[in-house]
């Protein structure tokens, strides 16, 4: 089974591809540079769209809304969020979603890691050679995190 991780930003969303043996297919930042935003929304629709076409993975493990204190932040990321969901509806993937801490706590066995912690951890946990950046890090915590939760029959099914 093929499990995609997106770590879902307007700015820079982290991507992963992975087979459920930790094989990773691919990794990858989406950058939609400047502009208005239907651009750059259409973008990350349009590239993140090519990569499901190129993988045909089954699951979509996205992470889930966090909390944030500037109102604009939190519209850009909703808007992301709501272009990357319907995208994986449309294309027929099943969607987990799973929090930041719940990502850390399983990969680094700490709610509150460091974005270096996670990104060590990650580097070990899928054997790479280089350590990716941190929003393809975050990705890879978030399908690890899945199949952690799968293999222990924690999960709830978002559709």
């Amino acid at each position: 089974m093929k499990i995609i991780g997106l770590d879902v930003s307007l700015t820079s969303t982290g991507v992963a591809v992975c087979e459920d043996d930790l094989k990773v297919l691919h990794l990858e930042t989406i950058r939609p540079g400047r502009g208005p935003l239907p651009a750059r929304l259409q973008f990350i629709y349009d590239r993140l769209r090519s990569i499901i076409q190129e993988f045909f993975p089954e699951v979509a493990v996205v992470e889930s809304v966090i909390y944030h204190r500037n109102p604009s932040t939190a519209i850009a990321l909703g808007s992301a969020r709501g272009v990357v969901l319907l995208l994986l509806s449309q294309m027929g993937l099943t969607v987990e979603e799973i929090s930041p801490t719940a990502a850390k706590l399983s990969v680094a066995g700490n709610g509150r890691a460091s974005k270096q912690q996670v990104q060590f951890m990650i580097r070990a946990l899928f054997g790479l050679r280089s350590t990716p950046n941190d929003h393809e890090s975050d990705a890879l915590a978030l399908v690890y995190t899945y199949l952690n939760r799968k293999r222990s029959g924690g999960l709830r099914h978002k559709g």
